[in-house]
């Protein structure tokens, strides 16, 4: 059987510079790599619009309120179920993160997870996206990728020095793309699996 990773991160979006990035290459290049080596490897992309779908990308950005109410009147209780976790979660008050925007982007990923059905889900960076996915309460082993950690040191978030030692935490196994970031990890208490 065909192991299924599900990637929750950035894509380039064509003709849009502004959407190519690190994170972006490496989340296509990851999802390259493991088809390479035989894995089913579906995006969830947070630059592409809920409505966008192909075998190998999964729109979870924000979108119209239409398709998310009719989202909502398929699913009431899945529905009510992220949003109460929404409205309960302290992580996402400490990150200010508007009411709205949370339950937007955690059943969009959610209804993403559920289509898939992956075996893992690959998480690209540990601020919120991580939050979304947890908020989303789909279970599965979950890898976090630490592309950096640039956000603590900004200030822009001060609830990111006590959000990412806990994503970090409850994620199953966590990458970085070189030992110092791995150091920098370990120096915020995480002992990573």
């Amino acid at each position: 059987m065909t192991p299924t990773v599900a990637i929750l991160g950035p894509t380039p979006r064509s003709g849009d510079p502004s959407t190519i990035g690190g994170v972006a290459t490496h989340t296509v290049a990851l999802a390259d790599a493991l088809r390479h080596q035989g894995v089913d490897a579906v995006v969830l992309s947070d630059t592409e619009l809920a409505s966008h779908r192909s075998p190998s990308v999964i729109g979870v950005r924000g979108t119209s309120i239409g398709y998310i109410a009719r989202m909502v009147l398929k699913r009431p209780w899945l529905s009510t179920a992220v949003l109460v976790r929404v409205l309960s979660s302290q992580r996402r008050r400490a990150l200010g993160v508007p009411v709205r925007r949370a339950f937007v982007r955690s059943l969009l990923v959610r209804e993403a997870l559920e289509a898939v059905r992956p075996d893992v889900l690959h998480i690209q960076q540990a601020d919120f996206r991580a939050l979304y996915a947890a908020l989303a309460a789909y279970r599965v082993p979950t890898v976090l990728t630490v592309h950096g950690l640039g956000g603590l040191q900004t200030g822009e978030y001060p609830a990111l020095r006590e959000v990412i030692p806990d994503q970090l935490t409850a994620a199953d196994a966590v990458v970085t793309p070189s030992r110092a970031l791995m150091d920098q990890v370990r120096q915020l208490g995480v002992t990573p699996r």
